[in-house]
């Protein structure tokens, strides 16, 4: 049954493209998301693609128009009208058909505490109506604080009740997804193009140390090199080779946070043949050595473009 979704059109006019991807509402109170950035997409390209890839920061998808799938890591998930799912920082996302119509909302935020969203980790959440009516007050909100900007006593409240309307949406979606209260619809039955970026992501991410070259994995995937090229640029609307680093420099960017790994030991681990071939990526991709990352943690990550 198709889901009921509240009329946002007269909202999501008034809402502005960021000048900033990476710089939102400012709550700054521990434990609730922060730095708080709405916008919407009507469909995606290589361009938009880069602001969206803020790997340090949480990114919930809502579609409110037009289904699709979504690459998160190693999965291929399925997102129908009325849905939401959320990436969590140091994901690698990528959108099939990116240049098919939507209209998908995007919020993105910052938060320390990673523990309550974990049920929202790799799958699809269907939204309630109460899910929907607090979207539209976190909207109504975010829209507010934007009138006010020589009001800094006036915004505070509004950040702050910002926060806490994004913590409440996140929280009743986490409870939402939870085995015992999910009622998913069955996605639509996969092509054959699915099948082989599903095959494909999988076989990267489980074995991420070794080397892959495109013949390698078209061998693996018993399809032609030249078909994997292609059948990848149509539907993640980048190359092959940019697909494999885009993956291997995301995963390392959140192995460098985590601070168990050397640099060294990072780049075997991603799948570089030296250290000096992965720092020479990493930066040219961050404008940021991968050291630094890993010295400085999360509250530093830098951008992958």
């Amino acid at each position: 049954m198709k889901p009921t979704i509240p009329d946002f059109s007269a909202a999501l006019a008034r809402l502005p493209a960021p000048a900033n991807y990476y710089l939102g509402q400012m709550a700054e109170v521990r434990d609730l998301p922060n730095n708080v950035l709405l916008f919407v997409r009507h469909a995606f390209s290589a361009q938009e693609e880069r602001h969206d890839s803020e790997h340090h920061r949480f990114v919930l998808m809502v579609s409110l128009h037009g289904p699709g799938e979504v690459c998160l890591n190693e999965c291929l998930l399925h997102l129908g009208e009325g849905e939401a799912v959320l990436v969590f920082p140091y994901q690698l996302h990528h959108y099939l058909n990116p240049r098919a119509e939507r209209r998908w909302l995007f919020l993105t935020f910052e938060q320390a505490a990673a523990e309550p969203l974990l049920p929202l980790r790799n799958r699809t959440v269907r939204l309630t109506p109460a899910a929907f009516a607090t979207l539209r007050k976190i909207l109504d909100a975010y829209l507010a604080a934007l009138a006010v900007p020589d009001d800094p006593r006036r915004r505070q409240c509004l950040v702050l009740n910002l926060a806490v309307l994004v913590q409440e949406l996140l929280l009743a979606a986490a409870a939402t997804s939870a085995p015992a209260a999910r009622h998913e619809a069955l996605p639509p039955p996969p092509t054959a193009r699915l099948l082989v970026v599903d095959r494909l992501n999988r076989l990267i991410h489980s074995q991420m140390e070794q080397r892959w070259t495109q013949a390698t994995l078209a061998r693996e995937l018993r399809i032609s090199a030249s078909h994997l090229r292609a059948l990848i640029r149509q539907a993640l609307g980048v190359s092959l080779g940019r697909y494999l680093m885009q993956v291997r420099l995301h995963r390392a960017a959140g192995l460098l946070a985590e601070g168990r790994l050397t640099v060294a030991e990072t780049a075997a681990a991603c799948g570089f043949g030296s250290v000096f071939a992965f720092s020479r990526a990493f930066k040219r991709e961050t404008g940021t050595p991968p050291s630094r990352l890993r010295r400085d943690g999360r509250g530093a990550a830098p951008p992958l473009r």
